[in-house]
């Protein structure tokens, strides 16, 4: 007599169990396996069968967690696994982590660190810098910023090490990762003179003094009065959020919005 066992963890298939009895004597069974290859912390990047089949992908997602576009292939097999120690809740869309949720579109947690300032200054924020730095690369601190521009200002800019003010004594800077579509969309307003100042990207961090001459008229940007000399790069080179330009502006508005909302979770 054959029988087929499913086991589900939070509504999701965990496991199947094929066994074969001859009446309560047990003959066969068998255990239906993935293997996972996972990021270094742990998370699940893919699932294969005993043959080395992918059976199931993670979608794409954005540094902090939240999944960009669709549920990718056979989801009904995803583990539900997060970031470390996360465990994906379905009906509230968290991400639960034992004594509080994580909230992706927002990075940071809905409730303090219960241990406190142990944890360090900002208890709502995950780890070191997901909910206060703008840290694409893994490089970066607090007072980093970001300056785009074209090819030929970019070569400039890197020969001398200094961004210049423009005629008003002020360089325009911005702590919000953007594709370059959207620099010239949201911070350029499609100012024909400037097609192209998006295709490149310096991202520096700032002597702790120069923050005194750091000013922020708008959403999205800062000046800073006069030249300001950069000492400590930690990238230059192509706007690396081109790889979101094939997502529609609303998605990528979003993220924009989470970065800026990321300064209320205790940012810059």
């Amino acid at each position: 007599m054959p029988a087929e066992i499913r086991e589900y963890q939070h509504g999701r298939l965990k496991m199947i169990r094929h066994l074969v009895f001859d009446g309560w004597k047990l003959m066969a069974g068998e255990v239906q396996t993935q293997y996972a290859v996972s990021t270094p912390t742990g998370e699940p990047l893919a699932l294969f069968d005993p043959t080395g089949k992918r059976v199931w992908r993670r979608p794409k997602q954005s540094l902090y967690g939240l999944r960009l576009g669709g549920h990718g292939e056979n989801p009904q097999l995803d583990p539900g696994l997060r970031f470390a120690g996360q465990l994906f809740d379905e009906e509230s869309g968290l991400f639960y982590n034992r004594f509080r949720y994580y909230l992706p579109e927002a990075t940071c947690y809905l409730s303090p660190d219960p241990t406190g300032l142990w944890g360090g200054e900002n208890t709502y924020r995950y780890v070191q810098n997901p909910t206060k730095f703008i840290d694409p690369l893994g490089l970066a601190g607090e007072n980093v910023f970001m300056h785009y521009t074209n090819k030929a200002d970019f070569d400039g800019i890197m020969k001398s090490g200094v961004l210049h003010p423009n005629v008003s004594g002020k360089v325009y800077i911005t702590d919000v990762l953007m594709s370059p579509k959207d620099v010239m969309r949201d911070l350029l307003i499609n100012n024909p003179n400037h097609i192209g100042r998006g295709d490149y990207a310096i991202i520096f961090k700032i002597d702790p003094g120069e923050r005194g001459n750091i000013r922020s008229p708008s959403r999205l940007e800062y000046t800073h009065e006069g030249k300001l000399k950069l000492n400590n790069i930690l990238y230059a080179g192509k706007n690396p959020y081109a790889i979101l330009e094939h997502l529609d502006y609303d998605t990528r508005l979003k993220l924009t919005d989470n970065q800026v909302k990321i300064r209320k979770c205790g940012g810059k």
